[in-house]
């Protein structure tokens, strides 16, 4: 864990985060609560718990919410263009 002090506040490493999010999100476990006895703030608590959030359908617990988005997004413009070609294939096959 690494805390450094800046003239804009402290900088927690992004492994504190982590650790931090990952009590908060315990069952039973009150935001509040954590981020007093950890001596952070409860909005940085409720930061880090949304920035690392584990999604429950995830099958690898390491990625991210904005690479879940990405690959959504980009497995998204590749189902339109599926859908396209087959639209376009329908309408070969009614023409021959």
């Amino acid at each position: 864990m690494s805390i450094t002090q800046s003239k804009y506040g402290r900088r927690f490493d992004e492994e504190f985060k982590r650790e931090v999010a990952d009590l908060a999100s315990q069952p039973g476990a009150k935001q509040e609560q954590v981020a007093r006895d950890l001596g952070v703030g409860p909005y940085s608590v409720s930061r880090w718990k949304k920035q690392y959030a584990i999604p429950a359908a995830s099958s690898s617990p390491g990625v991210s919410p904005q690479e879940l988005e990405r690959e959504n997004r980009a497995l998204r413009r590749e189902n339109e263009d599926l859908r396209q070609q087959r639209s376009i294939l329908k309408k070969a096959l009614a023409i021959v």
